[in-house]
């Protein structure tokens, strides 16, 4: 079972074009566009979610052409928050910030807030640690360095 795929835009001016990349070699990935704040914009994913998870791809990641939404968590691993690791194009350094990531539906319908991180405090449960789960691959570079005028 493939797990829901959302392309997640603000005003990215290249969006579009990210968003037509990823259809065509995912074609049912979905797109939420325009909501404001990044909390919204990922709860608006969840509502739209059909899936236990659903993937978010950031408008600005230039998808890693090996890279594929085939991974299947386990039992255990249902409830975290997974992140693929990231090329940031000015330092050539690899971490999360911009990469892909997979959430678990429901606790993001439930959540009510986030903290100074949104990826890994969002699925925290009181009391709760490591709903955070760092994935090893590298699953994009994010084009933040990109003039929009």
């Amino acid at each position: 079972m493939s797990y829901d795929i959302f392309h997640l835009s603000y005003k990215e001016a290249f969006a579009d074009e990210t968003f037509s990349k990823l259809k065509e070699q995912f074609p049912w990935s979905k797109r939420v566009k325009g909501v404001k704040g990044i909390f919204n914009a990922h709860k608006k994913c969840a509502e739209q979610a059909y899936t236990e998870m659903f993937y978010v791809v950031d408008a600005d990641a230039d998808l890693d052409p090996s890279f594929v939404f085939d991974y299947k968590p386990t039992k255990w691993d249902l409830d975290k928050i997974h992140t693929w690791r990231c090329k940031n194009p000015i330092n050539n350094l690899v971490y999360g910030y911009g990469g892909v990531k997979l959430f678990p539906t429901q606790a993001l319908r439930d959540a009510n807030d986030w903290r100074i991180d949104f990826t890994t405090s969002v699925a925290n449960k009181e009391g709760q640690k490591g709903a955070f789960k760092a994935m090893p691959k590298i699953s994009n570079t994010t084009a933040f360095n990109t003039d929009n005028s």
